[in-house]
């Protein structure tokens, strides 16, 4: 697989980069030895107004190694929330252990 560094800022969370690709969340530098990584698996319709948009419902939460190999995983069903609020914990309790 090949892979690029893309150049720029990125947006950041408490100082650390959040990035969003398609499906994929990565929360944390790369250059630590742990980062989040969060997958959105499925979506949920919600009417919003008179709009209906989409947001994630089932979403698949790893704190992974360097290499990309899970330490910890869940799978979150209650919504983007949840799953970023427990992936954090998860990444700040590894990267200070």
């Amino acid at each position: 697989m090949k892979t690029q560094n893309i150049d720029g800022s990125y947006l950041t969370y408490k100082g650390m980069p959040l990035v969003r690709h398609g499906n994929e969340i990565y929360y944390g530098d790369l250059s630590y030895d742990y980062h989040l990584f969060m997958m959105i698996m499925s979506q949920k319709n919600v009417n919003v107004g008179d709009k209906t948009v989409e947001v994630p419902d089932m979403i698949l939460v790893q704190v992974c190694t360097k290499d990309g190999k899970p330490v910890k995983q869940k799978m979150v069903t209650d919504g983007l929330y949840e799953a970023f609020d427990l992936g954090r914990v998860w990444l700040e309790n590894t990267l200070v252990s």
